[in-house]
């Protein structure tokens, strides 16, 4: 038969010489243990950096999430309000269906006819003691124009909505249309030509900002015509339904914010106002930054853990992590600088 024989050999026993080394290594280690003391060890350990990854991992998610909640705002479900420039007056902004009217004949309103007393107070009820408003600092600082404070009234500053300086252009252009009576009712000088309100100056002015107006609102809704049997002809119709904002929402928001005392233009009051503009898009714009920055520094602590080797003592480990909530100082810099420029642009 055939021997069998074995092919392992037998491992020798340890000598005093192998008792030595592991006797001076484990002295190593304690001398090392000493010295450290309570000082933190930086590390990688594989439970530890699933922890952070899992961290990381939320925390983008939840950046993502931001993402695609304010691209549905913007693009899916756009807000009525996402077009217009800051004005603290949107928040009341509400869109209602009117029907104009005619304008002719039968089909006229009050604030038609003959200039009287009782046609100028309907007409200044729309618009004159609630024109100029007041508005606190943190409104101000957030408008798109820089305003002057209100003198005397520490901390507001003076603005006025548009829609009331057009009704005060329209108002008077109506005057100036009737100058025969008004200038028998209204103080000397108020037709003068350069100067006064109801002049050639200011009427010319009115008309433009008013053309401004009508083409920046741009009523999109349909004029129809309407056949006349005693005229023989088709005749346009402006009594048509229009999409409007809700001016009595907008006249009592200036009615509860308006000036507490008249404004004095000629009192000049030292601001240091700053104006601080962040649009939606500029948040989304900044929310992908920080998402990339985000998963820049994951990869790199990803990659700097996967690649750094060194022995750590088994007693005393401490491990600390980056979290999403740690980052590094360069990231702050980098996001403090774009925060900066989006608030400036």
């Amino acid at each position: 038969m055939w021997e069998i024989k074995p092919i392992y050999k037998a491992i020798p026993a340890q000598t005093d010489d192998h008792d030595d080394d592991a006797e001076s290594f484990r002295s190593s280690l304690r001398a090392q243990e000493a010295l450290l003391g309570d000082h933190v060890i930086h590390a990688h350990v594989p439970f530890r950096n699933k922890a952070c990854l899992l961290v990381s991992i939320v925390m983008n998610v939840v950046l993502l999430g931001i993402i695609l909640f304010v691209s549905y705002e913007s693009v899916i479900a756009p807000s009525p309000h996402r077009h217009l420039i800051y004005s603290p007056a949107n928040s009341v902004v509400r869109y209602e269906v009117k029907k104009f009217a005619f304008g002719f004949d039968n089909a006229t309103t009050s604030y038609q006819g003959q200039p009287s007393p009782e046609l100028d107070n309907l007409w200044k009820d729309l618009y004159h003691d609630v024109a100029v408003v007041r508005l606190p600092r943190s409104e101000a600082e957030r408008l798109p124009n820089k305003t002057t404070p209100f003198p005397g009234d520490d901390g507001y500053y003076v603005g006025a909505l548009g829609v009331f300086h057009q009704l005060h252009c329209i108002n008077s252009i109506r005057i100036a249309l009737n100058k025969e009576y008004y200038t028998a009712v209204l103080p000397a000088g108020k037709f003068d030509p350069a100067m006064g309100p109801y002049g050639a100056t200011h009427i010319n002015h009115c008309v433009d900002a008013l053309r401004e107006a009508v083409m920046c609102a741009g009523d999109t809704s349909v004029l129809t015509w309407k056949w006349h049997a005693t005229e023989q002809r088709a005749l346009v119709h402006a009594d048509v339904l229009h999409t409007c904002r809700s001016f009595e929402d907008i006249w009592e928001w200036s009615n509860q914010n308006r000036a507490v005392m008249d404004f004095n233009p000629a009192v000049y009051v030292e601001d240091d106002l700053v104006l601080t503009r962040v649009t939606a898009h500029k948040v989304l714009v900044l929310t992908i930054v920080m998402v990339v920055f985000r998963l820049t520094e994951d990869r790199r602590r990803w990659y700097l853990g996967a690649n750094t080797s060194m022995y750590v003592p088994p007693i005393r480990q401490t491990v600390v992590c980056n979290t999403p909530t740690d980052p590094p100082p360069h990231t702050f810099l980098a996001l403090w600088s774009t925060i900066s420029t989006l608030s400036a642009a």
